[in-house]
């Protein structure tokens, strides 16, 4: 087993640092025009493979996300397990047009709930193992790609 200086090592994890250290220092729309591109990147990237994309909207951090796609163009489906969420929460989720997911069943019946752990959260119709960009998009996502074909809805620049 390698010990954590020579992964460090092996990682170049001091230039990688010192590259973020820099990044950081950048204007906020070289960072937003950055972030546009790796965006615009994964999209590409899921198209040619075949792959389907989505957004996990939970809380703030994942709808800000949403927005930031939608402002530049790239209308990924956003799904959630709503109901996990406190209720303003999911009136937002609403309001944005959230696919919601309902949450797996316990042993005895009822839904699970982000008070019952942390150890995550089964969501219906998934099993042990599963992993969501394995199942099919859902048909109305299916409609809104137009099948085979992936492009962007909106500007490209």
């Amino acid at each position: 087993m390698k010990s954590v200086i020579e992964r460090m090592e092996e990682e170049n994890t001091a230039e990688n640092i010192e590259l973020f250290r820099q990044f950081m220092l950048l204007p906020y729309e070289a960072k937003k025009r950055h972030a546009e591109l790796r965006a615009r990147e994964f999209v590409n990237d899921c198209c040619r493979e075949g792959l389907n994309y989505h957004v996990s909207v939970g809380g703030l951090d994942s709808i800000t996300l949403l927005l930031f796609l939608r402002s530049i163009g790239i209308d990924a489906p956003a799904i959630s397990v709503s109901g996990l969420e406190d209720i303003s929460i999911q009136r937002a989720h609403k309001q944005l047009g959230v696919e919601r997911l309902q949450s797996a069943k316990r042993d005895d019946g009822k839904p699970w709930t982000k008070a019952q752990g942390n150890s995550g959260f089964w969501v219906s119709g998934f099993e042990q193992g599963d992993r969501f960009q394995d199942r099919p998009a859902p048909e109305s996502v299916r409609k809104e790609r137009n099948g085979a074909s992936c492009h962007y809805h909106g500007r490209d620049r």
